[in-house]
């Protein structure tokens, strides 16, 4: 692959606005939403807490770098310390998003609504006239304590009704965001998961991390259904190249030049390699390495009442990272607890329910021998950084990369 040849109007950008967070805080993560007149970026911070802001305001506006302009803040309390690992807008339902923390939980927040005049009533987040320039959002709607370790990556499925999260602990769950279920899962060939991404149309989800494989989980299987091998270190991005069409088939061979694949997909990793591959859906996976069916098996999560807010000498349960739980077997990836109590803290908000849950690793489809997996190879790969690749992004005309140099580099696409 050559770099873009537009690519050098990159070096020409100019900073609008640089907001540096003081006392030891950085940003983690951050996620945008298309949002007519309402707030629609989330900022994530070491702290925990998470900022919503408009970003349109913090192009027109300067608040001199202090602070996002018109922020309100999420989770500011933040009981048990653990900072924020990702941030994500629900595509199905307007101003829904999901937080990620380090310890292992999950909160939902809803955006919250705003009187602009005597009987409008707008979903802009705060953000009316004569309102503070900062305020402190809700609390979250729900909480899933996942278990104890951290979360690494969390993405909604295209239509909104699903929520995939993957960790250190190597397990992928799939969610029902509606019935706060668990409906599915796997787990890696070993060490941890580190990204993950959605097939355009939900029916697949890519997952890399510290086994060097780039893995594909069918939503209807309920296992993973392929493997590729090509990397020589971590994955740590994966991303679908929504903008490819499948070769046309011509007299029942394909067209010159073309794989004949359903889906196209990129991965980079600490090796500083980008691979593109192509993949066809197998017809069926085998049996046994299914996970039971929820009309076999339903496993919906244990809801708790809203509990009281905690005295300041109340004692926090203690628990001990990464012990198994009674329920958790080799299917959940080394038995994070699934039956957690949640942290002190969790019921002084009081519209947040806590979820649990029962027989975690019944849905999850463990791993396979190598020799049972079904592989697929790189169509392309190349090496696009000196330093261990990040993330990546795959846009109408270009490839989008950022490297631990650090450095953000846009390449043609091949």
């Amino acid at each position: 692959m050559a770099a873009e040849e537009g690519a050098g109007a990159l070096a020409a950008l100019r900073t609008i606005n640089n907001v540096t967070f003081g006392g030891g805080v950085a940003p983690t993560c951050l996620a945008h939403t298309p949002a007519e007149d309402a707030p629609d970026l989330l900022v994530g911070l070491s702290s925990g807490e998470v900022l919503l802001a408009a970003l349109g305001d913090q192009v027109e506006k300067d608040a001199g770098g202090k602070r996002l302009v018109g922020a309100t803040s999420f989770n500011k309390e933040n009981p048990s310390g653990a900072g924020c690992v990702c941030v994500a807008w629900s595509p199905l339902t307007t101003g829904l998003f999901s937080v990620a923390l380090s310890d292992g939980s999950v909160l939902m927040y809803q955006r919250p609504l705003v009187e602009d005049g005597p009987s409008n009533c707008r979903d802009t987040g705060m953000f009316g006239r004569g309102k503070p320039a900062e305020k402190v959002g809700g609390g979250p709607t729900v909480q899933w304590q996942i278990g104890f370790a951290p979360v690494e990556a969390m993405a909604f499925a295209p239509d909104g009704r699903r929520l995939g999260t993957c960790g250190r602990d190597g397990v992928f769950r799939l969610f029902d965001v509606e019935s706060g279920t668990l409906v599915g899962g796997c787990t890696s060939y070993y060490g941890a998961f580190l990204c993950l991404a959605w097939s355009p149309d939900g029916q697949f989800v890519a997952l890399g991390g510290e086994d060097d494989l780039v893995c594909v989980y069918s939503v209807a299987d309920r296992c993973v259904v392929i493997w590729g091998e090509g990397h020589r270190s971590w994955v740590t991005g994966v991303a679908w190249d929504r903008h490819w069409q499948p070769p046309r088939k011509v007299f029942g061979a394909t067209e010159l030049g073309a794989s004949g694949g359903g889906y196209r997909l990129v991965s980079v990793g600490q090796d500083t390699q980008v691979l593109w591959w192509d993949f066809g859906p197998p017809e069926s996976a085998p049996e046994h390495r299914r996970a039971p069916s929820l009309s076999q098996r339903p496993l919906p999560l244990v809801k708790a009442p809203p509990s009281p807010a905690p005295k300041a000498s109340a004692t926090k349960p203690k628990h001990r990272r990464g012990t198994p739980s009674a329920t958790s077997g080799a299917s959940s990836g080394g038995g994070f607890g699934s039956n957690v109590s949640l942290e002190a803290g969790v019921g002084a908000v009081e519209a947040a329910a806590a979820l649990s849950f029962t027989g975690l690793s019944d849905p999850i489809a463990p791993s396979v021998a190598r020799a049972e997996m079904v592989w697929m190879s790189p169509l392309a790969q190349s090496k696009c950084h000196d330093e261990p690749i990040c993330a990546v992004a795959v846009s109408a005309r270009a490839l989008w990369t950022v490297c631990a140099g650090p450095r953000l580099r846009m390449w043609r696409r091949p």
